[in-house]
């Protein structure tokens, strides 16, 4: 089709006939006889766009129907590991407004297949926000550890992300944190504390980043257990660490213990979800 329509053909043959080729109530030609009348333009498939398939290339990725996987086109890896490494090869007066702009655009785009690297844009925008002019004479060392991390990371090849939605599984997992004592955690029958160090409240270590700290523990805990491809609640009764977990922060100290979560997180395909529920309701408030 065009280049502004992007038509999904989706089986109509039931889900329990697995053993039945499936079918469709319409094809290609069909597209054509309906939009022909209506004077839409549509380039010839050799020359533009496909057929309908079950894997195809979309805004630099290639999506795949039956392994329920997207995946980097080489082209666009190739490209932006090379825009990557570029700003750590470049000499300082060579580095302007212009090629760092493009960079958090780029890397935004890749995470939908590059997952946790959602914690390693935000200081990549603070300092963006921050270029003083055309040309910049110093690059703070926390604007360039991020893109180290990416360049690193990017220099894995055939990158991929899987699709499929993880189980949900609940193990009644409750935190709570409070600056008169420390962490309290909680599932089962089972609980954990850890009494806060008197002199914590130090370079940007604020009650948010106890509470990540707390979400960093729980995170220790399932992937030293075993656990792995499964979506998980954490339930706790402060609503910050939620828009945290979702925007990130500008606090480096928060920041960092994010970026281990994600890692985490990641090796083992774990998803967790920051559950509020009210302060009376925490089975983990005795705890804390």
């Amino acid at each position: 089709m065009g280049g502004n329509f992007h038509i999904l053909q989706v089986s109509c043959t039931s889900l329990t006939l697995l053993l039945t080729s499936p079918t469709f109530n319409f094809n290609f030609p069909y597209i054509l006889k309906v939009t022909g009348p209506l004077g839409i333009p549509c380039h010839p498939l050799s020359k533009k766009g496909h057929n309908f398939q079950s894997s195809f290339n979309y805004i630099s990725f290639k999506w795949d129907i039956n392994s329920q996987s997207v995946s980097m086109s080489s082209e666009k890896w190739l490209h932006i590991l090379f825009k990557v490494s570029t700003i750590l090869a470049s000499p300082l007066p060579h580095i302007n407004n212009k090629t760092v702009a493009s960079i958090p655009g780029s890397l935004q785009h890749v995470t939908m297949v590059y997952q946790q690297g959602g914690s390693h844009l935000a200081l990549l925008t603070i300092f963006l926000s921050k270029f003083p002019n055309e040309h910049v004479n110093n690059i703070p060392n926390s604007f360039l550890n991020q893109i180290s991390w990416w360049s690193q990371t990017l220099t894995i090849p055939n990158p991929y992300h899987n699709l499929m939605k993880l189980p949900e599984l609940d193990l009644d997992l409750w935190v709570d944190v409070s600056t008169l004592w420390g962490i309290g955690t909680s599932t089962g029958s089972q609980w954990a504390t850890w009494k806060l160090l008197s002199g914590w409240l130090v370079d940007g270590q604020d009650i948010l980043w106890v509470e990540a700290i707390t979400i960093e523990l729980v995170v220790m805990w399932l992937t030293q257990a075993g656990l792995h491809n499964a979506c998980l609640k954490v339930y706790h009764n402060n609503s910050s660490i939620i828009n945290s977990w979702k925007s990130r922060s500008r606090n480096p100290a928060h920041n960092n213990c994010l970026y281990r979560i994600t890692s985490s997180l990641t090796a083992a395909t774990l998803l967790i979800t920051p559950t509020y529920i009210q302060y009376a309701l925490n089975k983990a408030d005795a705890l804390s």
